[in-house]
């Protein structure tokens, strides 16, 4: 449990990279973003489901083919 605390202490919870690297005065580009399109059907599927304590549910997806 040490080792994970440390490990986050160290960690940026905006970016999830390492603060000794991400605080160093060296130059960021960002890059475009990627769409998840697992992510995107689950999202979907959701939309519209007004389910009692939704918090608990697991949503999933599978591949097609």
């Amino acid at each position: 449990m040490l080792a994970l605390a440390e490990y986050r202490a160290g960690t940026c919870q905006g970016c999830g990279g390492r603060l000794e690297e991400t605080t160093s005065h060296e130059t960021w580009d960002a890059l475009p973003p990627l769409r998840c399109h697992k992510c995107t059907v689950i999202g979907i599927a959701q939309d519209g489901h007004d389910h009692k304590h939704a918090a608990a549910l697991r949503w999933g997806a599978v591949r097609r083919g």
